[in-house]
C-alpha cells in the first residue's frame, strides 16, 4: 500500500531560476544493479528527486526510481548520510509531473 502527502513548495529568492518542487511523501522503490530497495519519495520536480535514504554517489551507476506505476531512470546527484538527490536522465514533461501528482490523491 502506498503513503502519499502533496504540497508545492514556495518559491524562494535563492530557488526562482529552478523548476517548482513538490514536498510529496510517496512509498517508492529504488532499483540498484538489479537489487529492489524500498523507499520514500519527499520532494519532486520535472528534473529529479529527493528520497529519504542514503544513497551511494561515487559510482555513478544508473537508479531505476518507481512508485505507484510510475518509473524513471535517475543518477544520485548528492547524498547527505540520511537523503539523497536524484537527477533524472530525463526531464519529467509538464505534462507527465501533472499526471504524476494526480495519481497521487486519492480515489
Amino acid at each position: 500500500m502506498f503513503n502519499f502527502l502533496i504540497k508545492k513548495r514556495p518559491a524562494k529568492a535563492e530557488n526562482l531560476r529552478k523548476l517548482p518542487r513538490f514536498d510529496v511523501f510517496v512509498d517508492a522503490d529504488v532499483i540498484v544493479s538489479g537489487q529492489r530497495q524500498p523507499a520514500r519519495l519527499s520532494d519532486l520536480s520535472q528534473q529529479g528527486a529527493r528520497l529519504a535514504m542514503p544513497l551511494d554517489k561515487s559510482d555513478g551507476r544508473p537508479i531505476w526510481l518507481n512508485w505507484k506505476g510510475f518509473e524513471k531512470l535517475a543518477r544520485v546527484a548528492w547524498s547527505d548520510g540520511e537523503a539523497s538527490g536524484l537527477q533524472f536522465d530525463k526531464p519529467l514533461t509538464a505534462g507527465e509531473l501533472d499526471r504524476i501528482l494526480l495519481a497521487q490523491l486519492p480515489g
